[in-house]
């Protein structure tokens, strides 16, 4: 599916999953008619506020201007469109994590958990400003090991389900929970990640 507003008027989309996007002028969209059973991919051109409905088995992620933006249950906007040729994202409310799409990450992840929250990336996509907000910190490590490979991830008082959501999206390994009780756990701490495993 495809939708262009051309127009000077923000437009209401109801995506398949009853999620909603107000698409602002000059912006366009692009997603499945059926998101698949795992993922919700949305790709954006422009600016669009995007109302996410919670479902953790399928994290929704926006595509646009060299990010992906995955929500846990939220809403947030996302501009392409700003001055000087950056993206801007803002969190209105719950929690996003913004990841870098090109081959070699132009930057480290970043968390967003305050309503109010925002990140704004240069063309170049390195990070202009970040406030008020906790990013993915890459661990120190010894010289013989690159970044790449070991990083760690703070978390404060967040949902279990919302960690391990978070979790797979950072590190791109799917978890997989059998216990189904998890879901009023508040969890706080770092978490690890060491070639593609991480633990808890």
């Amino acid at each position: 599916m495809s939708i262009v507003n051309d127009s000077d008027q923000t437009d209401t989309v109801q995506l398949p999953d009853q999620s909603t996007v107000h698409l602002f002028a000059n912006s366009s969209l692009q997603y499945r008619d059926n998101f698949s059973v795992t993922a919700r991919d949305i790709y954006l051109e422009g600016k669009g506020f995007f109302d996410v409905v919670r479902d953790t088995s399928r994290p929704f992620s926006v595509y646009a201007g060299g990010t992906k933006t995955t929500a846990l249950g939220t809403s947030f906007t996302i501009d392409t469109r700003v001055a000087e040729q950056r993206t801007a994202v803002e969190l209105h409310g719950g929690k996003i994590v913004v990841a870098s799409t090109t081959a070699v990450p132009a930057f480290e992840n970043v968390f967003l958990d305050r309503r109010g929250a925002s990140l704004v990336l240069d063309a170049h996509m390195r990070i202009v400003r970040i406030e008020p907000a906790r990013r993915v910190k890459a661990a120190e490590t010894k010289a013989a090991v690159p970044a790449s490979i070991t990083s760690r991830l703070h978390l404060e008082n967040i949902p279990l389900p919302d960690v391990f959501a978070t979790l797979e999206q950072a590190y791109q390994t799917p978890i997989h929970i059998e216990d189904g009780h998890i879901g009023k756990i508040q969890y706080t701490g770092i978490n690890y990640a060491r070639a593609r495993r991480c633990r808890l």
